[in-house]
């Protein structure tokens, strides 16, 4: 737990078939005026864009847009004339526009020009599960992580997960069906938060809190964390294993493998 990134708000999931570049940055990406200001929306703090393809990257005349705010639980989507005039994003977010999903919408790293783990390995994952619930399922970009890979990412719950591989994947859509999440061993965290508060939650067993602060010190993390009339304040500080290993496929230096030190001061 503590490797997944955060916090981020808002996940805004773009249908774009075919190729995708190694590394983009939303103001980067050439996108028809329909979809032109969500790179702007995207470019905001603690927001994330992914690009997302079904199983087969055929050109279509509309694609699939979704944007997920785990904070409210929710995943809406729209389809939306790839051909049409300019959409004002803004306003369409602050209403309570588009469909919104009733089940979980899982995102699962196939970024083979990106590290080709993650094209490979995430590619059977995808595969197996696109073959449970082909409605659920979608190859996504680079989610961080690729010594992780297979990597998955649940929304609207902001869960992300690690080293999913095919044969899980009956397991795997079986635990989301039931409205809980997979393995807690799998789960590298929820990226609603922060990682030095998903090492925290994961010291205390737990996977949620209704609310957090995060003071950064000079050599470690100070939390504190609320839930109810409860609060915990904890100390959590990264901490080498003595262990190496390279980040991705396409490195060939290891580096060192850190992991969350946490102490609970109050409880």
């Amino acid at each position: 737990m503590g490797t997944a990134p955060g916090p981020i708000t808002h996940w805004i999931c773009i249908e774009l078939p075919g190729a995708w570049p190694a590394r983009f940055k939303p103001n980067t990406l050439s996108l028809p005026p329909a979809l032109a200001a969500l790179t702007d929306i995207a470019g905001r703090p603690h927001h994330k864009l992914l690009l997302i393809r079904g199983r087969r990257p055929t050109p279509r005349k509309t694609i699939r847009v979704f944007v997920s705010q785990p904070a409210l639980d929710r995943v809406r989507s729209w389809e939306v004339d790839v051909s049409g005039p300019f959409i004002d994003w803004d306003s369409r977010l602050k209403q309570d526009s588009g469909h919104h999903l009733t089940h979980p919408l899982i995102l699962v790293c196939t970024h083979g020009s990106r590290d080709r783990c993650c094209g490979i390995l995430g590619g059977a994952t995808f595969a197996a599960l696109h073959t449970i619930n082909p409605d659920w399922v979608w190859q996504v970009s680079h989610l961080g992580g690729h010594r992780f890979a297979p990597t998955l990412l649940s929304l609207p719950s902001g869960q992300l997960y690690g080293r999913v591989t095919a044969d899980m994947a009956v397991d795997f859509m079986n635990a989301l069906s039931r409205g809980e999440p997979f393995d807690f061993g799998h789960l590298r965290g929820n990226t609603q938060f922060a990682p030095a508060v998903q090492a925290v939650l994961a010291h205390l067993g737990r996977q949620t809190t209704d609310s957090f602060t995060v003071k950064q010190e000079a050599e470690y993390t100070r939390v504190n964390l609320f839930h109810g009339d409860e609060s915990v304040v904890a100390v959590a500080q990264r901490c080498p294993t003595g262990q190496s290993a390279c980040a991705s496929c396409a490195d060939v230096t290891p580096r060192p493998i850190m992991r969350w030190h946490v102490e609970v001061e109050t409880a």
